[in-house]
């Protein structure tokens, strides 16, 4: 059932995407991705993302690069729910199958990946789809200290190491609950030095990166409050991301409150069941719970005047500090906790009535208040056709033959004819 659930609403999700080609805000899919320097993180720049252009550079050669976008969109969404949901089972076995199926729909239906699919950040949905099972696997070193759960780990490292941003919610979820379980001091080295390997094309390459420390830029990027929720409460709703114009319809009036307040009402049940049952899971639950109330106040203060000018700080002066820049993302290390809450809260109400129903009422309380993460963000995030004219300038093109090539106009986001909205150009 869990795997059932997962794949539906990731088809309700992500169908638009197939087939062609995602060109929408940050998201720009091609038929064949360029192996360039800046694509390996070897060109100077800032490797935002190293080594995601060099992976789809390669896989483009072998499958056409929009079935490879589309199709690793739609595994993290997928990887999301089922991730979330074994969670669940393993650390609220009380809950049983409801109430790992509402731990996929807690992961899957929320603010957080409505609003990263709708700026174009699909590939950060692959680093937040590993963290239910990195949690896992550190409970597993913890129970067998064997060779295979560290492989596997590492393993997991290395898919949400595909962007640099993922590499740190890997290594912040994997420590927190490496910290509450002590899984040993051998199983623990052997484990940070997979992670530094897996993380290692772009901690490389911003050792190496000519690009200096930004001047201002954080109040462009911080935390946005939604309608009757001030920072604290959107934190706590999992929104708020910077772009105002990359938000769900449902999120951007008064409804968003509601969704909250019905979403932290869940979560709070749930909370106060697994306070009040004494179990082995109790430790890792409340290191999760911590770091999801740490994380919550550090995001809210990084939105706040003092927080902008720390942050303005650092750009300026801390080699690396623009993955801290877009706080929002980080919210991401929230869910863990919130999707383990609403599973135990699941686990309450099975006391009352049946486990289905059970599941379907609380499964309802969360997708209805956001209808329109369904069908791409209410078909904001779908597949096109790039037009003929730029197969024929690539191929014009070529390699470059050492020559310089200008884009003209010279805006980085453009207002194409032929997209659903703004978007990178696919040129470069």
């Amino acid at each position: 059932m869990l795997y059932l659930i997962s794949a539906l609403l990731t088809a309700l999700i992500c169908g638009p995407l197939f087939p062609g080609y995602l060109v929408y805000r940050d998201a720009v899919s091609v038929p064949q991705f360029s192996l360039s320097a800046a694509a390996f993180g070897i060109d100077g720049s800032a490797p935002r993302a190293v080594p995601q252009d060099a992976i789809l550079g390669l896989a483009s050669r072998v499958v056409d690069g929009g079935w490879v976008v589309a199709l690793l969109t739609t595994a993290a969404v997928f990887g999301v729910g089922v991730g979330f949901g074994l969670l669940a089972r393993r650390l609220v076995p009380q809950a049983g199958t409801a109430g790992a199926v509402v731990a996929a729909v807690v992961g899957i239906w929320n603010p957080f990946v409505a609003e990263r699919l709708l700026q174009g950040h699909w590939s950060l949905l692959i680093g937040y789809a590993t963290l239910g099972p990195i949690v896992l696997m550190v409970l597993n070193l913890a129970r067998e200290r064997a060779v295979q759960p560290i492989l596997i780990l590492v393993g997991l490292f290395a898919v949400a190491g595909f962007t640099p941003t993922g590499s740190i919610l890997a290594l912040a979820v994997a420590a927190v609950t490496a910290i509450a379980v002590r899984p040993g001091l051998r199983t623990t080295l052997l484990s940070g030095v997979g992670w530094v390997v897996t993380a290692s094309p772009w901690l490389v390459a911003s050792a190496v990166s000519d690009s200096a420390g930004s001047s201002g830029g954080a109040s462009a990027f911080a935390l946005r409050s939604e309608s009757g929720l001030g920072s604290f409460g959107t934190a706590l709703g999992l929104g708020g991301i910077w772009n105002a114009d990359a938000v769900p319809g449902s999120r951007s009036s008064w409804w968003a409150a509601v969704a909250t307040i019905v979403f932290l009402a869940v979560v709070a049940a749930g909370t106060f069941a697994l306070l009040r049952e004494r179990r082995e899971s109790t430790g890792p639950v409340l290191a999760l719970g911590l770091l999801a109330v740490t994380v919550v106040l550090l995001v809210t203060l990084a939105s706040t005047g003092p927080g902008l000018s720390v942050m303005d700080a650092l750009l300026a002066g801390v080699p690396g500090a623009g993955l801290l820049r877009d706080a929002q993302k980080y919210l991401a290390l929230v869910a863990p906790f919130a999707t383990i809450a609403c599973a135990a809260g699941v686990g309450a109400l099975r006391r009352l009535v049946p486990g289905g129903f059970a599941a379907a009422a609380v499964g309802l309380l969360i997708v209805a208040p956001l209808p329109d993460l369904a069908w791409g963000v209410g078909g904001q995030v779908r597949s096109i056709e790039i037009p003929a004219d730029y197969a024929e300038v690539t191929e014009a093109i070529g390699d470059g033959g050492g020559t310089s090539v200008a884009l003209w106009p010279t805006e980085t986001v453009r207002n194409l004819s032929w997209t659903h909205g703004p978007s990178l150009s696919v040129l470069p």
